[in-house]
């Protein structure tokens, strides 16, 4: 955990100094909460849901963010029961039909397992998941 902090304190350093991005590819949404301007969620290959880190934390509006940000222990408040997500990804070279996500999504409807959702915009991101009316899943 030291060294991860060295290694993002030095990032952070540089990219101010010479105006760079960074992009960073992990299952820790906790550590992108601290270091990000903005996030997408992929799942599958596929980016399912988009915003600040902000947003993302405050309000998710895919059950695999949701699922993500629940797999990980907080770096600061309160503690919490971690949930993670259960079952395993889906094999890549012959997905399930319709959103890849539903064998595993606590939340999935018939509609499902039938409609690959589109990504749609949101108020401050975008989101592809049938289920999400725009207040984000719990």
């Amino acid at each position: 955990m030291v060294v991860q902090r060295d290694i993002l304190a030095e990032i952070r350093a540089l990219r101010e100094e010479y105006g760079f991005a960074v992009v960073f590819i992990t299952h820790d949404l906790s550590l992108l909460m601290e270091i990000s301007d903005r996030i997408a969620t992929m799942y599958s290959g596929r980016v399912v849901e988009t915003g600040t880190a902000k947003a993302l934390h405050r309000t998710p509006r895919h059950p695999y963010t949701l699922g993500l940000l629940r797999s990980f222990p907080r770096l600061r408040g309160r503690r919490e029961e971690l949930l993670g997500i259960p079952d395993t990804p889906p094999d890549l070279r012959s997905p399930p039909p319709g959103c890849a996500f539903h064998p595993r999504c606590a939340m999935a409807v018939a509609e499902c397992s039938e409609s690959l959702p589109a990504l749609r915009a949101e108020a401050d991101g975008e989101v592809a998941c049938l289920l999400n009316d725009g207040r984000g899943v719990s």
